[in-house]
């Protein structure tokens, strides 16, 4: 079994630690890591992660998962928050730009009520 292929997206102390604990399990593999996503580039990855994990000590959304869903569009993120003791796991899909499609996927969201 292959293991899945991580990078790592943060500047602080809880990002390095991450990497060094996850780097101790033989199923994942960290490709590298960046201080953001802004210094993130096709060119700079070794290969395509299967997961790009934002490491954030802060108790907000990071700037940089805008930036890394338009980058990389087909690729899950996991942004790792340290004082929420939290997981956010976001995924991206691309779909036709047609009515029929719209409708398609507002009605297989599950509704919030």
């Amino acid at each position: 079994m292959s293991a899945h292929r991580v990078f790592l997206v943060g500047d602080s102390l809880f990002s390095d630690t991450l990497s060094r604990l996850l780097g101790r399990y033989e199923q994942i593999e960290i490709l590298g890591s960046a201080p953001n996503a802004k210094a993130i580039t096709f060119e700079s990855l070794p290969d395509l992660p299967d997961v790009f994990i934002l490491a954030g000590d802060e108790d907000r959304f990071p700037p940089e998962l805008g930036l890394l869903v338009e980058k990389f569009p087909n690729t899950p993120l996991i942004c790792a928050e340290l004082k929420r003791s939290a997981l956010r796991v976001f995924t991206s899909q691309q779909y036709q730009a047609r009515a029929e499609d719209l409708i398609s996927v507002i009605t297989s969201l599950p509704k919030r009520r």
